[in-house]
């Protein structure tokens, strides 16, 4: 499956880190972390960041799940969190 989407920011440090997905395969067990590193918005203080991930749900069957998309700056404060649910269909 992909997940697609943007994520405006404004950050007045310009230390833009990463953006992390937070993703439960198949809406269960442990959170996977699957990061995009954002050297290029190095000094940026605003704007918008495209992203895509591709997550395996290959052996999933029908269920309710909710990806979380967030961006981390360099001192590993977390922001800009959305949460977004999703159904697996057959």
């Amino acid at each position: 499956m992909t997940i697609t989407g943007t994520m405006d920011f404004i950050d007045s440090d310009g230390d833009l880190d990463f953006l992390r997905l937070r993703y439960r395969p198949c809406g269960t067990g442990d959170w996977q972390n699957f990061d995009i590193d954002l050297p290029a918005l190095s000094g940026v203080t605003s704007g918008t960041i495209p992203f895509t991930f591709v997550v395996d749900t290959v052996s999933c069957g029908p269920v309710s799940n909710t990806a979380q998309v967030s961006v981390f700056d360099a001192q590993g404060h977390q922001s800009n969190i959305l949460n977004a649910p999703f159904e697996l269909l057959p």
